[in-house]
């Protein structure tokens, strides 16, 4: 058996090599998928490692003030410009997912609660923490989770392509990183979170606290949100890792049995979301490539993303997938144990 040095050490070195070649190619969040394909891939074969639980909590600190950053500066004023939109996008969405995750388990295909954590639109990082917080199969939730985002994100990706196909190519510019001072607020919501990181009460953790913090100084103070990018790649690689090492081969190999049920599960939502998109273009007078992210039920991280770099109301499809991820939040629990209790065959 290596030593505890030399196991990290191996961890490190698949986990660069595959975020590397990952980045390469494209692959959206390849900071998060690298470590956790490296760390699945060394846990299949024995190697046993556990994430520190204070790196874990710093981690998801992170992340929810990363989240909490994509949130335009007006977003209750745009909220409540247009909350009746907003409110039928979050709820179709919540639905059409809990329908689906209902299905499949009424079916028995896919185990407990797990599949309504697997299937909730929000952030996958996020989902998969709360379900591990929750006491849902955390492994199987991430393996459903990063599918659907990458499904969805692919096909967003490529969705915005031609939609703007045609259109002038307009180079941004890549954003500066943020100074110390700038920085304060985050850093000052990552330490909270992490100090009160041994709250039982506290559902979700870290990451619902910084969520929270975070949310109430931008919005209600105009506090900037910003941290520099080489921590949120730690951050998403630090979480990658923890996802990964849980991973064994016999839970591997249940994954893929589960995979084509993943699959259409993922289509299905996709194609109701796209619906829904439509409706708002006839409708309310969006344009399509906005309208179908905004619906979009891929991670608010990632749509948020794609929705940077093309020519829709970033503000629109932003508020939407915010909105949409706090009420998961907010409802994902009670959600998670409805579906499962009237799921149940007599």
């Amino acid at each position: 058996m290596l030593a505890l040095a030399q196991r990290w050490g191996a961890l490190a070195g698949l986990a660069v090599a595959l975020t590397a070649l990952l980045a390469h190619f494209g692959i959206p969040a390849a900071f998060l998928i690298g470590p956790m394909i490296a760390a699945i891939a060394l846990a299949s074969r024995g190697l046993t490692l556990a994430m520190p639980k204070p790196v874990s909590a710093v981690a998801e600190a992170v992340v929810g003030c990363m989240i909490v950053g994509f949130m335009p500066a007006d977003f209750f004023r745009a909220l409540l410009e247009r909350w009746p939109v907003f409110s039928l996008g979050v709820l179709f969405v919540l639905a059409a997912s809990s329908l689906l995750g209902f299905l499949l388990m009424r079916l028995r295909i896919l185990p407990n609660s797990t599949v309504v954590w697997g299937l909730s639109p929000g952030g996958a990082t996020v989902m998969t923490v709360l379900a591990d917080h929750h006491g849902a199969d955390a492994q199987l939730v991430a393996f459903m989770q990063y599918t659907r985002v990458l499904v969805i994100t692919l096909s967003a990706a490529a969705f915005a392509h031609v939609r703007a196909a045609g259109a002038p190519v307009v180079e941004a510019a890549a954003p500066a990183a943020p100074d110390l001072w700038t920085c304060l607020p985050a850093l000052a919501v990552v330490a909270l979170a992490v100090g009160l990181m041994r709250m039982r009460r506290l559902v979700g953790g870290p990451i619902v606290l910084a969520l929270a913090a975070a949310a109430l100084l931008k919005q209600g103070f105009g506090a900037p949100i910003a941290l520099p990018p080489w921590l949120f790649a730690c951050a998403y690689a630090a979480i990658g890792a923890r996802i990964g090492l849980r991973f064994t081969r016999a839970l591997l190999l249940h994954a893929l049995r589960s995979l084509p049920a993943v699959l259409a599960a993922t289509l299905a939502l996709i194609a109701l979301c796209a619906a829904l998109g439509q409706a708002l273009v006839a409708f309310c007078g969006l344009d399509p490539l906005t309208a179908y992210l905004a619906t979009s039920p891929g991670g608010a991280d990632s749509i948020s993303i794609i929705a940077a770099g093309s020519p829709v109301d970033r503000s629109f499809v932003v508020t939407m997938q915010t909105l949409r991820l706090f009420a998961v939040l907010l409802l994902g629990p009670a959600a998670a144990r409805f579906v499962a209790t009237r799921s149940r065959a007599p």
